[in-house]
This record gives structure tokens, C-alpha cells and sequence, in this order.
């Protein structure tokens, strides 16, 4: 599979890999395939992860800090149970965190953000709220919620599209209940549901998710052992790009308000 992908993207240039219209070809519909099949294959008796051999492979199959590649990680990222244990980590400080901070673009940017936030929170250097959803396949809940595109399939027997466009948190009454209300492309129509039951349930990608914030900060117990700290810096007083540089700013602006 991961070979096939190579092929597919060996056609494209780095300046098409970068463009949204890397969306509309067939390396992103297996892309697609890849990440679906792997978050419904979370379960004990099949467990298909991805490890740190095969993470490589896909980085060099989708010339590594392509917005493709980077923004396909995001979404993986996001959807939680698609990589082996500590496999994210490896990405992060070994690929991730070595990329150029002069050119990274806007989805890059993105990538770097979900993952300094995952690794962090991982290793107790920080708590986050809005990535520790139980649901395979959409690990990101809460008011990180909103905004984001899914798929969900209906009773219909149908796969329906929609945007989550308002969240209700937990009450004291239902403290393990949090809601989210989806509205559908093809009705208009608004359904708020308690996400987790509903049985599949897909993130999409879309141009927009770029824009939107991976988690929320709550408090920063080890502000010395932040890793990956250095390369926002980085970003921050080199990238090109001034949404992104100013991007870097917001998050390290963020970073500060906890730390003493």
C-alpha cells in the first residue's frame, strides 16, 4: 500500500502537493482509504497501527514537508488509534520538529501544533482539553470540536456530510454527556447528538480546518519540558508567511499565560 503512494505521488511536484487541489486526486481518495481502514481497525482482534518503519515510508512516499503530507498527519492525529504506541513521538522529534521554520506553510503549521499538543500532553508536560476523546476514529471532542467537518452514517444506510456547528458541555445532571450539533449539507438541517453514539463516525478534511484550534490549554505543570518549544520560537521570528508567524505568536502568547 505505502509503495503504491509513492507511485501516485511521484507525478506531482512539491508546488501541486502544496495546493488544495491535491484533494481531488487519487493519492488522496487511498489516503482517505488508509486512514479510515486504520481507525476502524483499532480493535484487540485486528489492531492495525501504523509503526515507526512504516510512518517513515509515508513521509518520504508524500515528499516529507508537503502540505499533503502534513495535513493528512493532522487529520490522523486528530482522529486518534492510527499510530503505535510512542510512534507519534518519533514523527514529532525526528521529522516534525527538523522541518524548515522559514517555509513551513499554514497546514504545517497545523500538523506541528496537534502533535506539540498530543506529545506534550502525552508525557505530562501540559494539560489540554479537546483531544481525549475515547471514540476511535475522532479523538478530538469538546470545543475542539467545532467547526470541523464530518461523515456519519444515518439510519438511511447512507453516508450524510455536515459541519459541527455548536457544542453543549457536560451539566452537572449528565456529567459524562457532552453534545454536538451537526448541521447537514444536503437538508440544512440541525441534529444535536451526544457524539459518541453515533457508530460511525468519520473527521473530513476541508480547507478550513487549518483555521481552527486543536485543544485548549488548561495548565502547564513543567514549562522546562516542553518539547518541541525551540521550533516554535522558530517559526515565530522566521517563517515567511505572516499568518503563520503570527500564528507561532498566538500559541506562544498562549503558552505564557500558564507558565510562571
Amino acid at each position: 500500500g505505502l509503495s503504491n503512494l509513492k507511485k501516485l505521488s511521484a507525478g506531482f511536484d512539491k508546488k501541486f502537493m502544496d495546493t488544495d487541489k491535491v484533494l481531488e486526486t487519487e493519492l488522496w481518495t487511498r489516503l482517505l482509504q488508509l486512514r479510515y481502514l486504520l481507525e476502524n481497525c483499532t480493535e484487540k482482534q485486528y489492531n492495525l497501527t501504523l509503526d515507526a518503519r512504516q510512518v517513515k515510508m509515508l513521509w518520504e512516499a508524500l515528499g516529507g514537508h508537503t502540505e499533503a503530507c502534513l495535513r493528512w498527519l493532522r487529520l490522523a492525529a486528530d482522529s486518534g488509534g492510527i499510530f503505535e504506541e510512542n510512534v507519534q513521538n518519533y514523527l514529532y522529534t525526528e521529522f516534525i520538529c527538523r522541518m524548515d521554520t522559514a517555509h513551513l506553510k499554514p497546514h504545517g503549521f497545523n500538523c506541528y501544533q496537534a502533535f506539540f499538543g498530543d506529545v506534550n500532553n502525552n508525557a505530562g508536560v501540559f494539560q489540554a482539553a479537546g483531544r481525549d476523546g475515547q471514540k476511535s476514529g475522532c479523538k478530538i471532542n469538546g470545543a475542539a470540536f467545532v467547526g470541523r467537518r464530518v461523515r456519519v452514517l444515518w439510519k438511511d444506510e447512507k453516508m450524510h456530510n455536515g459541519t459541527i456547528c455548536t457544542y453543549m458541555p457536560p451539566t452537572n445532571r449528565a456529567p459524562e454527556v457532552q453534545k454536538h450539533t451537526v448541521r447537514w449539507d444536503d437538508t440544512g438541517k440541525e441534529d444535536t447528538h451526544d457524539w459518541t453514539d453515533l457508530h460511525d463516525w468519520h473527521l473530513l478534511e476541508d480547507e478550513l480546518s487549518v483555521n481552527i484550534l486543536p485543544y485548549e490549554i488548561k495548565s502547564i505543570p513543567n514549562p522546562s519540558s516542553l518539547v518541541g518549544l525551540e521550533f516554535l520560537w522558530s517559526v515565530c521570528f522566521q517563517n515567511a508567511d505572516d499568518s503563520v508567524a503570527r500564528k507561532a505568536q498566538d500559541v506562544l502568547l498562549d503558552l505564557g499565560r500558564y507558565m510562571d
